[in-house]
């Protein structure tokens, strides 16, 4: 779709530089103008490259090859079991949606799951992950991992504008993995939005 609409761009730009001269039906284009335009394109498009590259570490985080946000209830049910203690449905108006809480406490596993309403199917909107849960992200943190391997791992991820004291955050809190870490140990990974 980005490709497509810089595409656009690019016959737009190329056929507003084109000139007629009625006098001899001949057509001048501006070649600097077509140059500089398509420069424009690239660096947008290599713009939007970045940006899509980034968001994939966040949006499309997979925890331990199959657990992620938008997950449905049957598959995480399926995979985690029914021993579940569940908290009551609560009307999000940031969301507009239902949020409910399900925790894996004897795993560490712990889930904010959305639905449109409150008969509907759920899926998982945050995780949140502490001792003793074993499962790791795709770049191989687990709960225990070294701050040190944190900073390695996602070096080129890392917001250090909203990273703070012992939190490291890759991504916004629009939609994010924060690292909580204690002495020096990762103890806490945060997978969703976190602005709500």
């Amino acid at each position: 779709m980005k490709t497509f609409f810089l595409i656009l761009i690019f016959i737009s730009n190329y056929s507003c530089t084109n000139q007629i001269d009625n006098s001899s039906n001949s057509i001048n284009i501006n070649n600097q103008q077509l140059i500089s335009d398509s420069i424009k394109i690239v660096e947008v498009k290599s713009t939007l490259n970045n940006i899509d590259s980034i968001q994939n570490v966040y949006f499309n985080e997979v925890i331990d090859g199959w657990l992620s946000e938008r997950i449905e209830q049957n598959i995480l049910i399926k995979k985690l079991g029914n021993n579940i203690d569940k908290g009551k449905d609560e009307f999000w108006e940031a969301t507009g949606t239902y949020i409910q809480e399900w925790n894996y406490a004897s795993i560490g596993v712990f889930l904010n799951m959305e639905s449109d309403g409150l008969d509907d199917i759920k899926r998982v909107y945050s995780i949140k992950l502490k001792k003793p849960c074993p499962y790791k992200t795709s770049k191989g943190i687990v709960i225990g991992s070294d701050k040190n391997e944190v900073l390695q791992e996602y070096k080129n991820l890392i917001n250090y504008e909203e990273s703070y004291d012992n939190y490291i955050i890759i991504g916004n809190y629009i939609d994010c993995i924060i690292f909580k870490i204690e002495n020096n140990k990762v103890s806490e990974i945060f997978i969703g939005p976190a602005a709500e």
